[in-house]
Formats: C-alpha cells, structure tokens, sequence
C-alpha cells in the first residue's frame, strides 16, 4: 500500500508503508502526513500528535494548503520537534525519503477547490 492515500476515522492521510483502519494503524509505521483545513482544529491536530508520538510513528508531516506551508516533525527522545518547515513555492526534500523532492507551487495547485 506505499504511496496512497487512504480515508479513515482520522480523515485523508497519505501513507508510505502504513495501513489505516478504523483509527488503528497497523503494519509498519513509517510516516503520517496530515492535512489541515480551514477551520483548522488545534485541539484534534494536538490529540493526533500525541497519539502519532505513543504508537512510535517516526515522522509526521503537517500540510497546510490554506497557509501554503509544510512542516515535518521527527521524533527526537518521545517527542516530536520540528526538522524542517517550508511554505509557497519551496522544494521539500525530506532526508528520510532519499531523492524524493515535493515543489510545494505544484502541491497547492492540486489542492486548491475548482
């Protein structure tokens, strides 16, 4: 199931290596990339957050189309920090994903409602 999005109780997530059900991940937990949107909940972003950070999820992206920005948390010592934060019309070039590079201009044409 690498690379596809899958719908679940939490909302759309994007996967790599992960399977979504029901509010319960299973399989190998690699990466969670959420997608706020307008109105943005902090109070649900920070429940996920600490819920990623128990089940050991390594990394988190938080996408932000409406702010055009992207941030990718790491887990450093059962915490989540902050390793790198992008926004308009960077390049994401995540190191935990090797070659890969997001041009963020394109990511928030396809995001925008027609």
């Amino acid at each position: 199931m690498d690379g596809k999005a899958v719908e679940s109780t939490l909302g759309p997530v994007d996967v790599k290596s992960t399977i979504v059900i029901s509010s319960l991940i299973v399989g190998t937990r690699t990466l969670i990339a959420y997608h706020t949107g307008a109105p943005y909940d902090a109070l649900v972003h920070l429940k996920k957050l600490r819920w990623y950070a128990q089940l050991g999820i390594p990394e988190y992206w938080l996408v932000d189309p409406t702010a055009r920005t992207l941030e990718r948390l790491v887990m450093r010592e059962g915490a989540y920090v902050i390793a790198t934060s992008v926004a308009d019309d960077e390049i994401f070039s995540p190191e935990t994903f090797e070659g890969l590079s997001i041009l963020l201009a394109e990511l928030w044409a396809s995001s925008r409602t027609p």
